[in-house]
């Protein structure tokens, strides 16, 4: 029977191993000899080994079967895409990327390529954030290989900006520290005190495997010196003491942290030693609250309302209807919309507590000879160009009126300089620059600071 012609077999009367064990590329010479038995038994357990109670069939076993059926150059029925076993749809294609071997991965994204190019690299580029870190690993790869790596830089750096990168993007940029510097994701001080926040996140499963590759990663020596290192010496007093009480480790993982810490950079033991005393004594501490503009805070503010009102109750009707779907052992719906419910979940406690530690501010009246959150400066760079920047709150960005983050690099460099100073730029090539005046915020900057949701100071 010509393979080209195949239609279906009496699958019930073959033996061979599972689908599952063989190779999905065969090689030309035994395509002829193991070609029907092979597809038969694909066609078999598609029909068969791949339904569950509730109808559904695993999307990776159909993604094999699919590629395994376009290396013999054959039609098989029932692996064409009816809307429920749409490859391109995201449930289908997370649940098959999370349940495929890693080595298969990239086989499987260039088969969607194939097929449709545009559509595959849309979705993944969307897709990104709800993938585990094998996966992830993978879609970065593939859309790094095709030209896309601006798209992918773009979305780590506004996830990093918004304070919204999970633990399994930040495991990957912590496992690949030359492309986060090259890329310019963010600060190594930005990247360690995010670590520090996701280190006390809860998580499960394959999150919990990127969270446990985040801390490793973390406390390396020469992870821990470049944090330090761009830090000033407040930065590192705070981060210090917020490491020593950190509920991510244990006391004991710790302590040899602090003290790896100590033995690589001897000028930190004083530090050390300070926040130790501090400790023992239960000094209280006084809470410093970052600042941002009353617009930035309300728009933080509007995405938790959203969040709480709008995407956390949509998903629970998620997750009831696809309890009707039968056993929750095999129902990859129910299981994606749980995992999407533990993401919720951890957003909606970041929100809460970033929005407990800013304070908003509409940055009027502040007057300094130096640089400090609130003002204008103007730089002359080595060049001669002149350059004027707003410096404003940890969650204000906004280019078309030069307003910069009090956290970004360039405001790091600047921060607590007087006018004639040479501060060091942080882009590459930038060279030396010199601060000429230091200048009150203009009325356009202040009416944008103020224009946030009027209940973001209730």
């Amino acid at each position: 029977m010509p393979l080209r012609e195949y239609s279906g077999l009496d699958a019930h009367r073959l033996s061979f191993r599972p689908l599952y064990t063989l190779p999905l590329r065969p090689h030309t010479a035994i395509m002829r000899t193991a070609g029907v038995r092979w597809l038969a038994q694909a066609h078999f357990a598609m029909v068969h080994s791949f339904a569950d109670p509730s109808g559904g069939r695993r999307p990776d076993l159909l993604a094999r079967a699919r590629m395994c059926a376009a290396d013999l150059g054959v039609q098989v029925a029932g692996l064409d895409y009816p809307p429920a076993d749409d490859p391109w749809t995201p449930l289908h294609l997370a649940e098959a990327l999370r349940r495929l071997p890693v080595r298969k991965l990239e086989r499987y994204l260039v088969f969607l390529d194939a097929r449709d190019a545009l559509r595959t690299r849309l979705l993944l580029l969307d897709m990104l954030p709800q993938l585990d870190l094998g996966p992830f690993s993978a879609a970065i790869e593939f859309l790094r290989a095709r030209g896309h790596e601006s798209d992918c830089i773009e979305r780590l750096r506004g996830w990093m900006a918004r304070q919204e990168i999970g633990v399994v993007a930040l495991a990957w940029l912590f496992r690949n520290p030359a492309l986060a510097a090259e890329w310019k994701i963010g600060s190594p001080a930005e990247l360690g005190r995010r670590a520090l926040d996701l280190a006390e996140e809860s998580f499960s499963g394959e999150l919990l495997k990127a969270q446990k590759q985040l801390k490793e990663r973390f406390g390396k020596p020469e992870t821990l010196r470049l944090i330090l290192a761009d830090m000033n010496e407040n930065q590192r007093r705070d981060f210090i003491a917020r490491l020593r009480r950190s509920p991510g480790w244990t006391p004991l993982d710790r302590q040899a942290m602090l003290g790896l810490l100590v033995r690589l950079c001897p000028e930190y033991e004083a530090l050390v030693a300070a926040d130790s005393a501090a400790q023992s004594a239960k000094t209280p501490t006084p809470v410093v609250r970052a600042l941002t503009s009353t617009r930035s805070y309300g728009e933080r503010r509007a995405q938790l309302r959203r969040l709480i009102e709008v995407e956390i109750p949509k998903n629970s009707r998620e997750i009831g209807h696809a309890r009707g779907y039968g056993d929750l052992s095999e129902n990859f719906e129910y299981k994606a919309a749980k995992d999407m419910q533990a993401i919720l979940m951890r957003r909606r406690g970041e929100l809460e507590r970033q929005l407990h530690e800013t304070q908003p501010t509409d940055f009027d009246g502040i007057a300094s000879d130096r640089v400090v959150p609130g003002v204008g400066v103007e730089l002359r760079r080595a060049d001669g160009r002149v350059e004027r920047y707003h410096i404003l709150g940890a969650w204000d960005r906004d280019e078309t009126l030069n307003i910069i983050s009090s956290e970004s690099q360039l405001a790091r460099a600047m921060m607590g300089r007087a006018v004639g100073e040479t501060v060091t730029l942080p882009e590459d090539g930038a060279g030396p620059a010199v601060i000429e005046r230091i200048l009150p915020l203009p009325e356009s900057v202040l009416q944008w600071a103020r224009s946030g949701d009027s209940e973001a100071v209730s």
